[in-house]
């Protein structure tokens, strides 16, 4: 009987010493004892397992050191600057390599300046030392458009209008739309009395869109019917112009006396003829409002041309006294005027 052990121990132990960057390395011995048996022309050997170890030989095998690497992303909003990773190695002489798609790496470090999301992958080495690999992300948000909006309500004037937008962000595009799908870059006015609402989109590279709708009132014009006065006088045969405004909308005149004034509309003005004494009415309709303007017809004497005159009502005492008074003082004066030419 005859105690071995295995063979390949040695061999194991050249394998680790050739390769360093194994970390742990460990092997099983293990003892038997052959046992011979002779049977004649034939000897058997029958082994029997006395006892199993394992050896443990890490210590002994030379071990590469980590890199020391600190590594971060960027995320901010678009600002037009270019912005990379930040990758750090407080190892001297470690080589810092990048690459945007894992496979082929160059000393470069990729940039970005474009809003989106763009990965960088990046590889630190150095002679004597386990190469560090990773990758961190670039994320640049969109900035935001700085805009102005309102609705606009307003009176009709015959003008065009729309709404009140205004955006502060240069270089924008501003696109207008009446049915929310169809922009056009053409503002939309208006003009007729409603409600119209406007759709935006306002489009800059970059920037976040804009979308949004603000609303167009135009009321019918405060008043409806406006005339330069309640009325006038006139005379007999006299024609005069009165302006009617309605905001350039169409009227009705109608006359409650047609045999004492006569009336013709045209550009709209009224033309006013007085045919004899008497008062009438002109009633002006438009868009469901009216308005009166009273007419006096006097005749051609009845009309003081001389506002200065006095006015003497024979009614009044404290005017005929005055008016007496001056009568008789006037009386004296010429009575005395005659008895000095009679005495000379």
């Amino acid at each position: 009987m005859k105690k071995c052990k295995s063979a390949g121990v040695a061999a194991l132990v050249l394998m680790a010493l050739s390769d360093p960057a194994i970390v742990s390395v460990s092997a099983n011995i293990t003892d038997y004892q052959e046992t011979y048996i002779d049977t004649g022309d034939t000897a058997r050997a029958d082994c029997e397992v006395i006892y199993k170890t394992t050896y443990d030989f890490s210590e002994s095998i030379p071990k590469y050191p980590k890199l020391e690497v600190s590594a971060s992303g960027y995320y901010g909003i678009y600002d037009g600057e270019s912005h990379g990773i930040t990758v750090r190695c407080d190892i001297g002489g470690a080589a810092i390599l990048y690459s945007t798609d894992g496979k082929t790496y160059t000393t470069n470090k990729p940039e970005y300046k474009d809003a989106g999301t763009y990965v960088t992958y990046y590889k630190v080495e150095r002679d004597g030392y386990i190469t560090a690999t990773g990758s961190e992300t670039v994320k640049i948000k969109e900035a935001i458009i700085e805009f102005d909006v309102n609705d606009c309500n307003c009176f009709y004037d015959g003008k065009k209008h729309s709404i009140d937008l205004s955006v502060k962000t240069k270089g924008c595009q501003i696109l207008y739309s009446e049915d929310g799908i169809n922009f056009t870059s053409k503002k939309p006015e208006y003009k007729e009395p409603g409600t119209y609402i406007v759709y935006y989109k306002i489009v800059k590279d970059n920037y976040e869109t804009v979308t949004g709708s603000s609303k167009l009132i135009i009321d019918e014009k405060d008043g409806g019917i406006r005339l330069p006065g309640i009325g006038d006088t006139i005379k007999i045969g006299e024609t005069i112009r009165v302006p009617v405004d309605t905001g350039g909308k169409s009227f009705d005149a109608t006359v409650s006396e047609p045999d004492i004034i006569s009336v013709s509309v045209k550009n709209g003005v009224l033309s006013i003829t007085g045919l004899k004494e008497g008062a009438a009415t002109v009633t002006i309709t438009c868009n469901g409002k009216t308005a009166a303007y009273k007419i006096k017809v006097v005749g051609s004497g009845n009309i003081n041309s001389n506002p200065s005159a006095l006015n003497v009502q024979t009614g009044d005492e404290s005017n005929i006294l005055f008016y007496g008074a001056m009568f008789i003082a006037s009386l004296l004066g010429l009575l005395r005027g005659r008895k000095e030419k009679r005495k000379s």
